[in-house]
């Protein structure tokens, strides 16, 4: 058979505390988990961009060799210099 025991306020102020602060710590967690899941999505995603603009130069730099020859761009003279 069990037996009740009535707890002080004192108690029940502390449980109600203890109770609140793990709510607030389950929150923060939360919510630290979506910014994390948020920054993964963005990484991903310049990560392809950094891909895409790489694939874009190479294919420019590889299209300007085929048609002048191996060489570099002078973007102040606006020139292509074969080598």
């Amino acid at each position: 058979m069990s037996k009740s025991t009535p707890l002080s306020q004192e108690t029940i102020d502390e449980i109600h505390q203890l109770n609140k602060q793990w709510e607030e710590l389950m929150h923060e967690l939360g919510t630290l988990k979506m910014n994390q899941l948020e920054i993964e999505t963005r990484e991903l995603y310049l990560k392809q961009h950094y891909v895409d603009i790489q694939d874009t130069k190479n294919k420019i730099f590889s299209d300007l060799s085929q048609k002048y020859g191996k060489g570099s761009v002078d973007l102040e003279q606006k020139m292509y210099i074969s080598k």
